[in-house]
């Protein structure tokens, strides 16, 4: 039942489901030592999986938001029992106390905020004085950025923009990048006559032929669970940010 951005899964097949989406569950594994007896927030929490497991690690008390209700009934349905699971309009304040979580996470989200001020203004409200967030988003280098060929992001960020937005609110204490298997097979693919081709047609394909593609190329090339690694790296195609609230 999966959709464009958008996972399901259930507990009784989660492996099967962390063996076809191994780069977002990295992210939330990345997100564990963070939780660990904290109160916690999870934005854009989808279908509930990585809420769940960050429950299981350890956090306290999980609550997990998301826009999409039908993503949310599913969180509920399967997961319920692990975390509370609430529904969410985008301009409108959370239904979280001011001051009443300890960290925040949020992983590929920003990408697809009309109003990132306001989204970084609500996690901040939300956080204890001594909170944190653990953020991660797409990193891309390029002009595309501002016009992504991912239909479902408004924009992306560079590394440097994406730690401007957020020292607004936030003291940047840690930054990382997480380099994926798929993203690497298709640098390699590129090299080929197959992605060298792609490459020239590929801002006029739908971008579920282009996800196909890599994916198919990938799943040939046994591409895996990939990797997080400390401060910047061009190999990779995700950022993310540890902060803390600015007091």
């Amino acid at each position: 039942m999966d959709i464009p951005e958008r996972t399901y899964t259930e507990p009784s097949v989660e492996q099967q489901h962390k063996a076809v989406y191994p780069d977002h569950w990295e992210r939330y594994e990345f997100a564990i030592p963070y939780v660990k007896n904290k109160r916690i927030l999870d934005v854009a929490c989808g279908s509930g999986y990585g809420t769940a497991l960050l429950a299981r690690q350890g956090a306290s008390h999980a609550i997990g938001l998301d826009l999409e209700s039908g993503a949310v009934s599913w969180a509920q349905k399967y997961y319920g029992n692990f975390a509370n699971y609430q529904t969410v309009l985008s301009d409108e304040p959370w239904p979280v106390e001011t001051g009443t979580v300890d960290v925040v996470v949020s992983m590929e989200t920003l990408e697809h905020v009309t109003d990132p001020g306001f989204f970084l203004q609500q996690i901040a409200r939300c956080l204890a004085p001594d909170g944190i967030v653990v953020m991660s988003t797409p990193l891309n280098e390029t002009a595309s950025r501002l016009s992504p060929h991912n239909p479902f992001h408004l924009r992306e960020y560079s590394w440097e923009e994406f730690g401007d937005l957020l020292s607004g609110e936030f003291e940047i204490q840690e930054r990382w990048t997480q380099i994926s298997q798929a993203a690497e097979k298709w640098n390699s693919m590129k090299m080929t006559r197959l992605g060298r081709g792609l490459v020239k047609v590929k801002k006029w394909l739908p971008m579920r032929v282009v996800n196909y593609l890599r994916n198919v190329y990938s799943a040939n090339h046994k591409s895996g669970a990939g990797r997080i690694v400390q401060g910047k790296s061009d190999a990779g195609n995700v950022q993310l940010i540890v902060a803390a609230k600015k007091q």
